[in-house]
């Protein structure tokens, strides 16, 4: 990723052309993608059915038993929202929820656009 970015800059520099970056990292970004959203993205980029299931499967049912060391609740909270972190699944599933991030960067003077898990750059190159 950083090579590529890199290259560009390079290039454009030996052009005789501005480049300009920003980079971008979403804070808590597994813990808060939505299920429900993430299935609808999933079947509309052409997943597989099996495999929409399969991930809704995964994330249902999940809950959590909360404890700051004194005192703990009674029971397990069910989670609703996120995406477990630590799983080798979780940083595929983020890239699928954030996909539509990536789409349209050209439209918007964007050069390049280059994502790994929930970290981002985007790069601008004057004309």
């Amino acid at each position: 990723m950083v090579h590529l970015i890199l290259e560009k800059v390079h290039k454009s520099s030996n052009d005789k052309l501005y480049s300009s970056a920003l980079f971008l990292d979403v804070q808590g970004a597994f813990e808060k993608i939505f299920h429900q959203r993430l299935a609808e993205i999933m079947t509309t980029n052409n997943f597989p059915p099996y495999l929409v299931d399969w991930v809704q499967s995964y994330l249902l049912d999940r809950s959590v038993w909360i404890t700051d060391g004194a005192a703990s609740e009674l029971s397990f909270t069910p989670i609703q929202v996120g995406i477990p972190q630590g799983s080798p699944v979780s940083p595929f599933l983020f890239n699928v929820y954030s996909s539509s991030l990536c789409h349209n960067h050209q439209r918007l003077g964007v050069e390049l656009m280059v994502s790994y898990v929930d970290d981002y750059c985007l790069l601008a190159i004057s004309v």
